[in-house]
C-alpha cells in the first residue's frame, strides 16, 4: 500500500521541519503538517516577535539539525540565525490548529501601497482557470504604488484567452489590489531547476518579465 505525504524542509535545517500524513492532507489540505520531534517552530513578525496562531509571519525554527552557519560568511549567518539559535527560514507561513501552512517566500513578497501581496495566493487563483497551464506572479516597480502585480501565464495548447478575461477571473476571487495589472501570455513553459521547481529569480528585478 502506498500513501502520499507532504513535508517542509530547507537546506539550512538538514531534516524535515514538518510532515503531513495522507490523513492530515485529506482533513487539512494545503498544510504541511506539524513539526517533527526535536523541532520547535514559531511564526514571527518583522521585528522578530512571536505571533499567535492565525497570523502570517516568517517561519522560524530551532532544532539540533539547524546548521552551525554559512561557510566563511559571518554576515549571512548573523542574518539567518539569531543569538539564541533560531533559524529565520525566509518563508512566510501561518499556524492553523497546530499545523503549518506556507504562503510564500520573503524575497517574493510584493509591496503595493502599504499592502503585502503573496504571489502564491494569486498563482493558486490563476491556476484554476481552464486555459492556464502554469503561471508565475511577481512584482515590478511602479512609480506611484511602489510595486505592481505582474503575471506570466502559460496557456493550455489550443485555448484562447485574453488579458481582460484573466483580469475579470482574478477579480472574482481576489481583493482588487491583488489582481495583476501587467500580463505576459505565452505557450512556452516556465524554466525549472533540477528539482522541478519553477525558477522565480529570473522574473524578479528592476524591469520584471519582458512584455
Amino acid at each position: 500500500r502506498h500513501a502520499m505525504v507532504d513535508s517542509y524542509s530547507i537546506t539550512e535545517c538538514s531534516t524535515s521541519i514538518a510532515v503531513a500524513s495522507a490523513q492530515e492532507l485529506e482533513k487539512h489540505p494545503g498544510t504541511v503538517g506539524v513539526p517533527i520531534i526535536t523541532v520547535s517552530l514559531e511564526i514571527r513578525d518583522q521585528y522578530g516577535e512571536w505571533l499567535p496562531d492565525g497570523h502570517v509571519g516568517e517561519v522560524c525554527v530551532r532544532s539540533p539539525f539547524v546548521m552551525i552557519g554559512y561557510w566563511d560568511d559571518e554576515k549571512a549567518t548573523a542574518e539567518a540565525i539569531t543569538p539564541d539559535r533560531w533559524l529565520r527560514t525566509g518563508d512566510f507561513g501561518v499556524v492553523e490548529k497546530g499545523r503549518l501552512r506556507l504562503v510564500g517566500r520573503r524575497a517574493d513578497l510584493i509591496h503595493q501601497n502599504g499592502e503585502n501581496i503573496y504571489p502564491s495566493e494569486v498563482e493558486r487563483v490563476l491556476a484554476q482557470h481552464p486555459a492556464v497551464r502554469e503561471c508565475v506572479v511577481t512584482g515590478a516597480p511602479h512609480a506611484d504604488w511602489g510595486q505592481e502585480v505582474v503575471a506570466v501565464v502559460v496557456l493550455v495548447a489550443g485555448t484562447t484567452v485574453t488579458e481582460e478575461d484573466l483580469t475579470k477571473f482574478a477579480a472574482e476571487h481576489l481583493a482588487y489590489f491583488k489582481v495583476p495589472t501587467r500580463w505576459r501570455l505565452t505557450h512556452d513553459l516556465l524554466p525549472r531547476n533540477s528539482t522541478g521547481k519553477i525558477v522565480r529569480k529570473g522574473w524578479r528585478g528592476t524591469h520584471g518579465p519582458e512584455m
